[in-house]
Order: C-alpha cells, then structure tokens, then sequence
C-alpha cells in the first residue's frame, strides 16, 4: 500500500510543481519589468492595467501552489491512516492472542509498529519532496539544451573565400518568410542592389528584412544572396563576423571602454584609439566600432533618428568616408539623410512600391516624390 500511495503521490506532486514553476516565472518577469519601467508606467497612467495584470498572473501561480499544497497534505493524510491502521491491526492481533503472547511481546510490537510507520511516512515524504524539488534542475538542463544558431565558427572553406563578400552585385532574394503563429510578416519581394548602393526609406516589411539579412529570422521559403552565396548555407557566427549594424537603439556592453569597441578582442590599442575620439556620443561609439570591423556589409537602422542636426551631419561624413567600399543598407525616416544614397526603395506592406535612383523617382512624381515634397527639409528638391 505504502509503494502505491509513493508512485501515485510522486507522479503527480511532480507533475504539479513543475506547473507551479512554469507559472512562477511570468509572475518574476512581470515584477521585474514594472519595477525597470515604473517611470514610463506611471508617466502614462497604466498602474490599474499593470496591476490587473500582475494579479491575473499571481492568481494563476496560486492555483498551481494551491493544487501542489493539496496534492501534499492528501498524501500526509492517508499516510497517517495507513500508519493508524498498521498500529490497529498490532493492537487487534494482540487482544486476539493474548493467552500466547506475553505483556514484553506485545509492548514490543506496538513499539515497532509505531517507528515503521514513522520510517515509511518519512520515506514517502522525501521521495515526493527530491522528485519535486528535481524540476529545477529539469529546467536549468532544458534551458542549457535549448538548440544553438547554425553554425559554429568554423572557416566555410568549402563555400566561399576569405575575400567574401566581393565588391560585386549582391542578389537579395526573399519571397516568404513566416513568423511563429504563421504570422506573414513579408510577402513576396525580389529584387537586386548593387555594392555600394544605399537603399532607404523605412517601411512596413523593414524590421523583418534586417533580421533576415542577419539570420535572427530563418527563411521557409525563399533565399538571401551575398556575392552569390547563399547566406542559409553559411555558418551564421561566419555571416554576422563580415556585417555590422549601428542600431537605432545603442547598445553598451558592460566592461571597460575598449570591450565595448572590441568585444571579441580582435585589435589592437593603436587601433582603437585612432578611431575612439570620433565617437561623441553613442551613436557615433556604435558607429565607430562598426568602422573597426570593416564589415563589406553595414546596416544604419534609422541611426539619426535621436541626433541633432550637428551629430547627423558628423554620420552621415562618416559614412561616406569610412564606408565608401562597403555596401550600406540605410533606414531612416528622415529624407534628408537619404539624398546621398543611389538608390532608393519605398517598402508598404511587405511590397517594394518603388526602387530607383533619387533622379528618377524625383521625375516621376512618385510616393517618394510625395514624401520629399511634403517634408520642409527638401521641398525644394520637388521644384
């Protein structure tokens, strides 16, 4: 009876907890998160919806608590009976033989009996706890055998050179890409740039691209080229090593200042510091560490979009020296930062509206012509 009531109570005071524990951790995240933005929550007046939410989310971590406490005192409680009934059925056989037994006998069993079902209650006991308490480890191995990007390393000698990606046309090919839930986020595009080409104008279809190109997005159907190579056949820490990226959003590493420009230790002191007075402000720090890789491929994700007029200008140089053999994929909600670039494509919808020189687009009285005439900065160029 004791090893049923052990692999019943077992199975499912685990089952429980490890419930209890996937609902523990949105309940700490949503904590955490509140407290990092309470500012910007109490800026814009959403303390009842974050607290609603917060109690929607502890109500379900107590259900599960409240199921795994019941599941434990159910098991107390019939362990208590069977022991009751060991020590009964002791105190039965010796009222029956008490003409054969004598008082020490007797005294003996109920002893023993007593400290068996004590032994057995605590066995059944640390059985269920080890078995519970095993879920966190089950789910600190889970997190280490989440699988990895494709790729290691490793030089791909069998797919492309050392001076991969040439100066040369680039095919981007990208015909479908979905997200988890099916959720089409990019439909059907195709279409080639050429090196040193900057290609601009924010639109719908723009984050997912980006991805794209960095692989943080596989393509289900489709491809992406770079000199001709299929960018899904190379390893992705090998692809992301030839790009760099000066996100709208700069990001700090924690460390000194010279790990924060050259994180993978790849350079010299002489180096970085012929690059570091460049960099004013944190815009300009991405900037310059994305000059120390030389990549052949550089994304700008609307790197002007929080720079005054002098810091705009002070990139938009920088690029054109810095980068002049690079091929730079330019975003910007700005037009004025795009008039250097040779070419221009408008993106609606996940559809390429429009892809031609700024001239042509200009003649042709295009949606890009709109935008250029409805923005102050260069409405003149429409006239």
């Amino acid at each position: 009876m004791y090893y049923f009531l052990q692999r019943f109570y077992v199975v499912t005071a685990t089952n429980l907890r490890r419930h209890e524990a996937c609902t523990r951790t949105p309940l700490y995240s949503l904590v955490l998160e509140a407290l990092t933005g309470l500012c910007s929550i109490k800026a814009f007046e959403l303390q009842d919806k974050i607290m609603g939410e917060i109690q929607k989310t502890l109500l379900e971590n107590n259900k599960a608590f409240f199921l795994y406490m019941s599941a434990t005192l159910w098991s107390k409680a019939r362990l208590d009976i069977l022991g009751t009934l060991i020590v009964l059925g002791t105190c039965m056989f010796a009222i029956i033989s008490k003409e054969t037994l004598s008082p020490s006998v007797v005294a003996l069993s109920l002893s023993s009996a007593l400290q068996i079902t004590q032994l057995l209650n605590y066995f059944v006991k640390l059985t269920g706890e080890f078995e519970s308490n095993i879920v966190a480890v089950e789910r600190v191995v889970n997190l280490t055998s989440i699988p990895q990007e494709g790729g290691g390393y490793a030089y791909p000698d069998d797919i492309v050179n050392n001076s991969w990606p040439e100066r040369a046309e680039k095919k981007l090919e990208l015909v479908r890409r979905l997200l988890k839930k099916r959720l089409k986020i990019c439909q059907q595009f195709k279409y080639d740039y050429f090196c040193s080409a900057k290609v601009g104008r924010t639109g719908a279809g723009k984050s997912s691209l980006l991805m794209a190109i960095f692989r943080m997005i596989e393509a289900t159907k489709g491809n992406i080229t770079l000199s001709g190579v299929d960018i899904a056949k190379i390893p992705v820490n090998y692809l992301r090593s030839k790009m760099a990226m000066v996100p709208q959003e700069p990001t700090f590493f924690s460390g000194t200042l010279r790990f924060n420009l050259d994180p993978l230790d790849c350079y010299t002191d002489s180096e970085i510091w012929a690059y570091i007075f460049k960099s004013g402000y944190k815009q300009l720090f991405c900037l310059s560490r994305a000059i120390l890789r030389r990549p052949k491929f550089l994304v700008l994700d609307e790197v002007t979009a929080h720079c005054d007029k002098n810091i705009e200008h002070v990139i938009q140089n920088v690029v054109k020296e810095e980068f002049r053999e690079c091929t730079v994929l330019i975003v910007a909600h700005r037009i004025k930062t795009l008039l250097d670039c040779d070419r221009i494509m408008v993106l609606k919808d996940g559809h390429i509206k429009e892809f031609d020189t700024i001239n042509n687009l200009l003649n042709l009285k295009s949606d890009f012509y709109e935008m250029v005439k409805s923005d102050r900065s260069t409405s003149h160029l429409c006239k």
